[in-house]
């Protein structure tokens, strides 16, 4: 896998010739290899071919042409042998029975039905409680017309089958693509309606270049639920830079696989399983154009602000399922959210959440709303001016650096605030001219400021100039400030952005 490194770097610097070039080399030294590292090696370079030309996709696909499996098998392997696909089912599906048996007539919302299979467990396990429901509504949103209409006809059968009324409405075409008008109908029939995304909101195209995913969840706090259920993986593909994409992208799937190498079957079903579905969304992570691109998977953290922002409040974690786990995948829950995880790596997270006290104005074709950053609490940090002070640190000698970003990405991370978030974080001149800021903000924006500046080892002149006018602007001294850095300096460890991720956020957060 190391030798795709190289054929990355040429990509990303636009030599197409010379990385297909490098790429047929490493095809070739494949060989007839069937182990685990030469499988994953023909996946990710079957994706990067997708890049180059329609020869180098030919010439990868013929390595590849031996793992087909038929579509049901597939389907079969994956809810019987992947423990971060079925048990993601199994915690969502007890979440969304829990709701439904709570009320006599449940409406349940499917962003992204599909060929409605996840419906239908649910149905089967609600015709089987002991608070069974009078009547069931079923709204569908999917954009494939076969997909709503098979739908449709599995609902009808299972309702049939145990004598459950139930009432489905299709609605076809995507989130995003909503009218207000007939998000306004949609609000008038569900209110209190069980709200279900399985691994569909990271689907959501963006809407006149502008990011959606947001505005898609306002508007389904807009209805008035009960209860949000989200499942999505923990990785961040929805990254535009190709190179950090692909790091990414290889280190979340080639953790995947050792989860499909744990499982009891035979090499050529873990071989189809890596191929035949995995290598098809790491096919389209990294071969397709930005415009044709739909797995766009982001962090847990950033869909916990997305469902933040768009008025809604996690569930605690004692509120949620735990089921024992399988396959060597641990069950791991927090407050909000079920984590899968292996080997202490988070793969796949199912969120909940129920609605806020307040629910935002906004209309899903209106202004974006104004962002909840500043909590107003005496003890509660100001995130916005916060980070507002890191980015213009950073920017003080007019070059944000690698490293000072990363830092930024972490620390907003350990707030709860996803980095693509950081472009809307304000100027930090108005946010000092405008918010009175409480010791905390004070102490921790100044400290962060200083350890932000010192991360390369130095403290600038630039930096320094404008550490203190943040520090006359916080009400802090010249002397005081000598005395922050003094103390930085003091505990810093060095070749902090060198240490594992582990002790990065054990320092940063004892820090705190």
């Amino acid at each position: 896998m190391r030798h795709l490194d190289g054929v990355v770097s040429l990509i990303a610097d636009g030599q197409t010739e010379a990385a297909e070039r490098a790429l047929r080399i490493v095809l070739e030294n494949v060989g007839d290899d069937r182990g685990p590292a030469a499988v994953e090696t023909l996946i990710f370079g079957a994706a990067l071919a997708r890049r180059l030309s329609p020869r180098a996709v030919e010439t990868a696909n013929l390595y590849l042409t031996n793992y087909d499996v038929p579509q049901i098998r597939l389907f079969n392997l994956l809810a019987r042998h992947v423990p971060t696909v079925f048990l993601a089912s199994e915690v969502a599906n007890e979440l969304l029975v829990r709701a439904c048996a709570e009320q006599a007539h449940p409406i349940l919302i499917d962003v992204g039905i599909g060929t409605g299979r996840q419906m239908v467990a649910v149905l089967e396990a609600l015709a089987a409680h002991d608070r069974r429901p009078s009547a069931i509504t079923i709204i569908g949103i999917e954009p494939a017309k076969s997909a709503l209409d098979l739908a449709a006809a599995q609902i009808a059968d299972v309702a049939t089958k145990h004598g459950l009324a139930v009432q489905f409405i299709p609605i076809l075409g995507t989130a995003e693509s909503l009218s207000a008008d007939e998000w306004n109908k949609l609000a008038r029939e569900s209110t209190g309606a069980i709200i279900n995304a399985s691994f569909a909101l990271h689907h959501i195209a963006d809407v006149d270049g502008k990011d959606a995913r947001t505005r898609v969840l306002r508007c389904l706090r807009g209805l008035s639920p009960s209860l949000i259920v989200l499942s999505e993986p923990n990785s961040n593909h929805h990254e535009p830079a190709f190179a950090k994409r692909y790091a990414n992208c290889r280190h979340h799937f080639s953790t995947a696989f050792r989860v499909i190498d744990a499982q009891p079957i035979d090499a050529a079903d873990r071989d189809a399983l890596k191929v035949c579905f995995f290598g098809r969304e790491i096919a389209d992570i990294l071969g397709n154009t930005e415009d044709q691109r739909s797995e766009r998977h982001e962090l847990t953290s950033s869909w916990r602000t997305r469902l933040w922002e768009a008025g809604f409040v996690s569930l605690p974690a004692a509120a949620l399922p735990s089921p024992a786990g399988r396959g060597s995948v641990d069950v791991v829950p927090t407050d909000g959210a079920v984590g899968l995880a292996f080997e202490g790596e988070l793969m796949v997270s199912v969120l909940c959440a129920g609605p806020g006290a307040e629910a935002p104005t906004e209309s899903f074709v209106g202004a974006p709303a104004t962002r909840r950053w500043h909590g107003g609490s005496e003890r509660e940090l100001d995130v916005e001016t916060y980070l507002a002070a890191l980015i213009a640190i950073a920017n003080a000698d007019g070059v944000l650096h690698p490293h000072e970003r990363s830092f930024i990405d972490r620390q907003a991370s350990l707030l709860g605030i996803a980095p693509e978030l950081l472009e809307h974080v304000g100027s930090l001149d108005t946010l000092l001219a405008t918010r009175k800021m409480n010791e905390v903000t004070r102490e921790a924006t100044l400290r962060d400021v200083v350890t932000l500046a010192l991360i390369d080892g130095q403290f600038h002149d630039r930096e320094r100039a404008m550490t203190i006018a943040i520090g006359k602007q916080l009400g802090i001294a010249e002397p005081d400030l000598v005395a922050i850095e003094a103390n930085v300096r003091e505990y810093l460890p060095e070749a902090l952005d060198a240490a594992a991720p582990w002790f990065r956020k054990a320092w940063f957060l004892a820090a705190k």
